[in-house]
Order: structure tokens, then C-alpha cells, then sequence
């Protein structure tokens, strides 16, 4: 590893520039979170130069709520941060009333043939813990994509005619 010596107006310059900028952000986060620069500076044992720059106006953020309470405690060797901003929520909304009585969706196509043929997939396949499940789904449904179209239209009349059957049964409930 090289290492390179700095002349003394350079190192000086160097730490010059430093300052200003660590001051700098100092004063920044002074004005953001309203707490006292110069208690800051000293906690941090900064050194105020007259290069230093005046402090800024404070920008206001429109985000964040303009009451905030932040304290720079010493106690002793311990330094406890200011406290983190609660940030405000919006009140939850009311959930709709489920109505008991609603007729359950019928099935799809896709769900009746997935009906009929679990019992031989899972079989094939030896599933019959929970972990097989998803392969027993995987499968089904690589065997619906492999149905040409007019088997597909198939299972989706019968779905329509369950649905439609459903509808009947329900309606002469209603009645």
C-alpha cells in the first residue's frame, strides 16, 4: 500500500473543507428534526469557524407532521437519539356484511374435471401426504391444458349446466 504525504496547507485546507461540510449537515438536520444547532455542535465537540455557514431557514416538509417533540438527553456518558415520529394511519375501512344466505359460486369446468380426476392423479402419483398436493395440482392442470379445445368446451358445458341447475334449486328454495 503507497501512502501519500500531504503537505500541511493541503492537509489543513483538506480538514478546512470538512468541517464546513459536517457543520453544514449538522445545521441541516438541525433545522429538520427543530432541535438546537449548537447544543448539537457541542455534543459532537465540533468547533464553530467564522467560515462556517449561517444557519438556514427551516424547510418544512408537508409529509411529515409539524408537532414533533425531540429531545437530545445527556445523562452522564449515555446519549439517548430523539424519538422516531409515530407516523399517522388511515382509519380502516368497514368490511361489507357477508350475507349467509348467498349462494356459493358455481364450478368452473376446470374445477369439475379437476374433481373427477384427482382421485386417479393422486393415486398415479402415490400422493397422499399434504406435500404432494401441489404436484397432484401441477399435474391436473398440465392435463386440462393438454385437453384439446372441444374436451375443454365439454367440461365448461357442464359447468354451465350445473350452474344453471343450481340456480333453478336455489330460486324454488326462494319461493
Amino acid at each position: 500500500m503507497t501512502t501519500l504525504a500531504m503537505t500541511s496547507a493541503l492537509n489543513n485546507g483538506f480538514q478546512e473543507i470538512m468541517a464546513k461540510f459536517v457543520t453544514a449537515q449538522v445545521q441541516k438536520l438541525a433545522d429538520k428534526y427543530e432541535f438546537d444547532f449548537d447544543e448539537a455542535c457541542a455534543a459532537l465537540e465540533l468547533e464553530r469557524t467564522p467560515l462556517d455557514v449561517a444557519p438556514a431557514k427551516p424547510v418544512k416538509n408537508p409529509r411529515k407532521s409539524t408537532k414533533k417533540a425531540k429531545e437530545v438527553v445527556d445523562s452522564g456518558d449515555e446519549e439517548t437519539e430523539p424519538s422516531a415520529e409515530k407516523q399517522k394511519t388511515k382509519p380502516k375501512k368497514e368490511k361489507k356484511p357477508v350475507d349467509e344466505n348467498k349462494p356459493k359460486r358455481p364450478p368452473s369446468g376446470y374445477q369439475l374435471f379437476s374433481k373427477e380426476h384427482r382421485a386417479a392423479v393422486t393415486e398415479e402419483l402415490n400422493a397422499q401426504d399434504n406435500k404432494a398436493r401441489g404436484a397432484v395440482m401441477t399435474e391436473l392442470g398440465a392435463r386440462w391444458k393438454a385437453l384439446d379445445q372441444v374436451g375443454q368446451d365439454e367440461w365448461n358445458t357442464r359447468a354451465k349446466q350445473a350452474a344453471a341447475a343450481s340456480l333453478n334449486t336455489t330460486s324454488e328454495d326462494d319461493e
